[in-house]
């Protein structure tokens, strides 16, 4: 069994939120820690990357796309039947466990998740449970990966401890789509990052902007001596003045007005300034950035200008984003989970089926058409331009299957000698069947065997071929009789109850015995006639 008793049932550790202040300093030491195998800054970023708008309406794009493509199972038909008709993959890859561990894989580039061996009826499932990265550590001294665990004995906070995880462990497993060697390399979100922190120092200035400037104030002015015999404003009485004229000011509501003193003049001052501008450009660079990082492409809703071949080249490159994604998982699943579970419950690992997801849509299966068909195009006049041109590497390049061995090329076909003879024919050539046979005629088999043409058996199968032939015409009179009164109803009809029922009337009216009977005829002079043509060989 493969949920053996000795095998510690290990829990996630607890994973409190740490609030981090990113910088770049922050972004470049997540970078340099998870290079070195520790994934605890570089989670904890993308968990709050993921709160970002357009990071979260990416990956989310990606990962509904690929997970939500028809799904096939390509393998024998008793595990197939087991993963559809009894849903033992969506109880292996539960909903949510399956959408968390495509975007730590994806856009982290590395994924820690758990087989939990599940009895369901008679099958042992291996649940898949994904685990957050942070508690992940790649060993550098032991060259050996390992998580941190706790037990569901342990009581409050627990940080757990670490163990290690071995070769074909049986519970914990590595999703790295990106490679096992520095998996985080190669994720999105270190391409992500730093536009992310753009969009987010654009959000907290863009408050203080409008703080500052994005209201209008009242100024109060005088051109002489102020009332009780201040001077141009100085002195304590002044200050006191000015001081209970800008309290009264800050109280003005929206209907409300002010009286102000004679000789003071009261006037609103607002920002003539666009730098809010600024903030906008920084914004729309930064959640271009991201989506080009995520999907190769902008979001349909930011396409601007008209939409020609940039938008159609974005488009195919996001489709080969999304069927490099479900290959790569694809493959995962069937190696990491289904052959566990194939071996578990049908005792053959090789018996695991593949899960296929049809993830390139019909425009896009269009542009892979019509780019095979310019490549073979080009293929073509390189090749006539210069036979040097290894059209072979080419095709291999492009994935295109070759045969092992080419196959020889049809040997040229010699020019005619008008003195040679022109061959025997190696078919009866068309003659009317109550001509009478000339002696020493020949027929000739497929094999290349001749049989004189005044054989019983020839003349048998003759009669046969002509049995048959006038067998298929009166079949097809007859069921053309009977599809032209189909054919009526339908069209008579005006609605679909009305051509059902007509439908039913005309199947009543048919009689198939005419074919039967037909076709026992056909059956009879057949079997008579080969029966007597062996008489007649026989003497």
């Amino acid at each position: 069994m493969v949920n053996e008793s000795d095998i510690q049932s290990w829990e996630e550790p607890d994973s409190l939120r740490s609030p981090v202040g990113w910088t770049d300093e922050q972004i470049d030491l997540a970078e340099s820690y998870a290079d070195a195998g520790n994934f605890s800054l570089a989670a904890m970023l993308c968990d709050d990357m993921l709160a970002d708008d357009r990071v979260f309406s990416a990956t989310r794009t990606l990962r509904d796309s690929v997970l939500g493509a028809p799904l096939t199972f390509d393998g024998k038909s008793r595990p197939v039947k087991a993963l559809e008709t009894q849903e033992d993959y969506w109880k292996i890859f539960d909903a949510a466990e399956a959408q968390r561990n495509f975007f730590w894989g994806f856009f982290l580039g590395v994924s820690l998740t758990q087989r939990v061996w599940t009895k369901i009826g008679n099958r042992e499932v291996p649940v898949m449970k994904t685990w957050n990265p942070r508690h992940l550590r790649w060993d550098s001294s032991t060259k050996r990966w390992k998580v941190r665990v706790t037990t569901k004995a342990s009581l409050g906070l627990d940080y757990g401890h670490e163990i290690a995880i071995e070769e074909n462990d049986p519970q914990f497993v590595l999703f790295t789509p990106y490679g096992i060697k520095k998996p985080a390399m190669f994720g999105p979100w270190r391409a992500s990052a730093r536009a992310y922190l753009t969009k987010h120092l654009s959000d907290t200035e863009r408050g203080h902007y409008l703080q500052r400037q994005g209201g209008a104030f009242f100024v109060a002015e005088t051109d002489g001596p102020g009332p009780g015999g201040m001077t141009a404003g100085m002195g304590a009485a002044g200050k006191e003045f000015r001081n209970e004229l800008a309290a009264r000011m800050r109280t003005i509501r929206a209907g409300a007005g002010i009286a102000p003193p004679p000789g003071i003049k009261v006037r609103i001052v607002e920002s003539m300034a666009r730098a809010w501008e600024a903030f906008d450009t920084a914004e729309d660079s930064a959640n271009k950035r991201i989506a080009i990082a995520i999907l190769a492409q902008n979001l349909g809703t930011e396409v601007a200008g008209a939409v020609g071949t940039g938008a159609t080249f974005q488009e195919n490159m996001f489709g080969q984003v999304r069927k490099n994604c479900a290959e790569a998982l694809s493959t995962w699943e069937h190696d990491k989970y289904l052959a566990y579970w194939a071996d578990a419950n049908f005792g053959k690992p090789d018996l695991a089926p593949w899960p296929l997801r049809a993830v390139l849509e019909e425009k896009d299966q269009l542009a892979e058409d019509q780019g095979t068909s310019a490549f073979a195009d080009g293929v073509t006049k390189l090749k006539a331009a210069s036979p040097r041109v290894d059209v072979e590497t080419m095709l291999e390049e492009r994935g295109i299957p070759l045969l092992a061995e080419a196959p020889p090329a049809p040997a040229p076909t010699p020019p005619a000698d008008p003195q040679t003879p022109p061959p025997v024919p190696t078919q009866d050539p068309p003659a009317d069947p109550q001509d009478p046979l000339p002696d020493g005629a020949k027929a000739f088999t497929k094999s290349g065997l001749s049989l004189p043409r005044n054989r019983g058996v020839v003349r048998g199968q003759r009669f046969v071929d002509d049995t048959v032939d006038a067998a298929r015409k009166a079949a097809a009179a007859t069921l053309d009789e009977d599809l032209a009164k189909v054919l009526s109803a339908i069209e008579a009809a005006g609605s679909f109850e009305e051509a059902e029922s007509a439908i039913t009337e005309a199947f009543k009216a048919m009689r198939p015995s005419r074919l039967q009977r037909l076709v026992e005829q056909a059956l009879t002079l057949a079997d008579r006639a080969g029966r007597v043509s062996l008489e007649q060989d026989r003497g």
